[in-house]
């Protein structure tokens, strides 16, 4: 099966980019964005048994937004 990746150069959903071998029982996947509802990988929240949201303090978040992209 393939999943989607998030490509931070075009930032852009890259369909398809990664091959998970039909054998993996275990995914840690992480995503601001993965999970919600309206998304571009919308439905994909199904194929897993088990998610965990972890908050941040906004002010980290923006942090650490702000120095990935500089």
């Amino acid at each position: 099966m393939t999943w989607p990746d998030y490509d931070r150069i075009f930032h852009k959903t890259m369909p398809n980019a990664i091959s998970v071998h039909e054998t993996i029982n275990l995914a840690l996947v992480e995503g601001n964005y993965l999970f919600m509802e309206q998304s571009p990988d919308e439905g994909i929240a199904e194929m897993f048994d088990l998610l965990i949201y972890v908050e941040s303090p906004p002010a980290s978040v923006v942090t650490n937004l702000m120095n990935r992209h500089m």
